[in-house]
């Protein structure tokens, strides 16, 4: 059955006469050919892109299957390669190995991490320090007692520290008290 732009129109209005009608000044009633207005307006620029995508997908290597007309790709050519090492490398120099002043020691391989001295670092650092450590949460609260956010981590100086330095800890474990760069502290 095949409607013409009338049948459609009339379809669409008593479509529209049975809705409930809301009396609002701000909201107008939209007109049938309006609607069809629309749905034709937004049709067009979907087509187009179902129409874009197929094309892309068939220049690009594509096929289609002939029973169901989907794209299908064909597979990219693969290559292994494959390296050989000769020689040996070169052993180590024999004597005590140095480490600079700034590098801090590995995490112990065994038992929990051991806290390290963040006292008078700025925040992101000493969490940068504890993460070294091996332990990945930590927690920082502010030292004046006023409960702000520490949104900017390089803005603050840690003032106090729990657990100790040297003390082993684990994931949450670690609170660092902290007050904000340019307020009053000891370090």
């Amino acid at each position: 059955m095949r409607l013409d732009s009338s049948d459609r129109t009339n379809r669409l209005s008593r479509a529209n006469d049975s809705l409930p009608r809301r009396d609002l000044p701000f909201a107008r009633q939209t007109q049938p050919q309006e609607i069809e207005d629309i749905m034709r307006s937004s049709f067009v620029p979907l087509a187009a892109a179902v129409s874009v995508s197929l094309a892309a997908a068939t220049a690009c290597g594509a096929t289609t299957d002939e029973r169901s007309g989907a794209a299908v790709t064909s597979p990219l050519p693969t290559t292994t390669v494959t390296e050989t090492v000769t020689g040996t490398t070169p052993a180590p120099a024999p004597g005590p190995a140095r480490r600079s002043q700034t590098e801090t020691p590995p995490p112990p391989t065994t038992g929990a991490p051991i806290m390290p001295d963040v006292v008078c670092m700025n925040l992101q650092d000493a969490q940068d320090r504890i993460q070294e450590a091996g332990v990945f949460f930590s927690r920082s609260e502010d030292a004046t007692g006023r409960r702000r956010s520490q949104i900017l981590d390089r803005n603050w100086i840690v003032v106090g520290q729990t657990p100790s330095p040297g003390t082993p800890f684990g994931e949450g474990e670690a609170v660092l008290a902290v007050v904000k760069i340019g307020e009053p502290h000891d370090c």
